[in-house]
């Protein structure tokens, strides 16, 4: 299996090496683009073996739907078309899961409870 560092480094240098400003940008917001949609994949294996795991990839989840809609304009070279209704809404459930996960980390550590925030080992 292919190191996906280097594989990322080498679609880099292909995009660096494009002429033509608006095919190079396209190429790197595809890659962008295509990064979030690895990322969210990724992210549905994750075990969820501590409390705190679900709203983390919730988070990352909100994360890489923000990044995606707005590579997603910038691929196609039309940023009008960016749904900024639906960023706004994503934000917005952004950062109540934020501050959900952070209570509950603080909550967990005064109850001595941080065996349920992080790994045992």
């Amino acid at each position: 299996m292919e190191n996906l560092k280097d594989v990322g480094i080498d679609r880099i240098r292909k995009c660096i090496e494009i002429k033509d400003s608006k095919e190079r940008s396209a190429c790197l917001w595809q890659l962008i683009y295509d990064t979030e949609v690895f990322i969210d994949e990724v992210r549905k294996y994750i075990p969820e073996e501590t409390a705190i795991e679900p709203i983390a990839s919730k988070i990352v989840e909100r994360c890489v739907d923000i990044s995606r809609e707005v590579a997603k304009g910038m691929k196609n070279n039309n940023p009008d078309r960016i749904d900024w209704g639906y960023i706004r809404e994503k934000f917005e459930k952004l950062d109540a899961d934020i501050k959900w996960m952070k209570r509950d980390i603080e909550i967990y550590k005064k109850r001595g409870d941080e065996d349920l925030i992080r790994y045992k080992g």
